[in-house]
């Protein structure tokens, strides 16, 4: 069966294969975010998710190797996902919303609202008491509402 061009509402799941004693393999629709990074698509699914096969050569790493994909991790960038390669390598950035520069997430003092607004060590070491506490009373005031 052929779904390539198959809209995803009108995919219909089915079994490509009769596993052991109770087992069987299928195939189903799952959702892909793309890196804001490195652009690859990422499976935003728990490592030890029990619903991948155990086998070696279909486990998730092995599934997720074949298609060029990768899992997602804990960080965001700009409110999006990034995937776990680039947050082990680094590579994930942020916007100060004092300084306006793009700095490594390592360097984050501050976190505000959601989407998440960043305020960095740089700034926190250089700016003026009331540089600082004036950002952070506007970035709060306007994230107020993001968690009702």
């Amino acid at each position: 069966m052929n779904n390539k061009h198959v809209k995803p509402g009108d995919f219909i799941p089915y079994i490509i294969e009769k596993g052991i004693g109770t087992k069987s393999y299928a195939l189903m629709i799952v959702e892909l975010d793309e890196c804001p990074i490195c652009k690859k698509q990422i499976l935003n699914v728990p490592k030890k998710s029990y619903i991948f096969p155990t086998w070696y050569e279909i486990d998730i790493d092995n599934q997720l190797k074949k298609a060029g994909w990768v899992l997602a991790s804990q960080e965001t960038q700009e409110g999006k996902i990034i995937c776990i390669e680039c947050s082990k390598s680094g590579k994930s950035t942020f916007l100060c919303a004092l300084c306006g520069l793009r700095k490594p997430t390592s360097k984050i003092e501050e976190s505000i609202g959601w989407p998440a607004e960043y305020l960095c060590k740089d700034c926190y070491e250089t700016k003026t008491a009331k540089e600082w506490d004036d950002m952070v009373k506007k970035l709060n005031a306007e994230h107020r509402y993001d968690y009702e």
